[in-house]
């Protein structure tokens, strides 16, 4: 059973760093950029169902689906 936890522990951790290195190395984040992934239709502002869309298309949990943004 210890075994089993250690081996866990530093499987997490390997994850852990090559997330870590893969956003490192990603040098130029761009807010603009990242809006306009969000902001499908163009409108200047992002809805609720562009953000879900956004996330159901990347398979990220998004938890309450009643409102997302303010």
């Amino acid at each position: 059973m210890f075994l089993r936890l250690v081996k866990n522990i530093l499987y997490q951790h390997r994850q852990v760093e090559t997330l870590r290195e893969t956003l490192f190395s990603h040098k130029a984040f761009n807010v603009s950029e990242a809006f306009k992934l969000f902001d499908e239709n163009q409108s200047g502002s992002i809805t609720d169902e562009e953000v879900v869309k956004v996330f159901q298309s990347n398979n990220i949990d998004y938890g309450d689906h009643h409102r997302i943004v303010n």
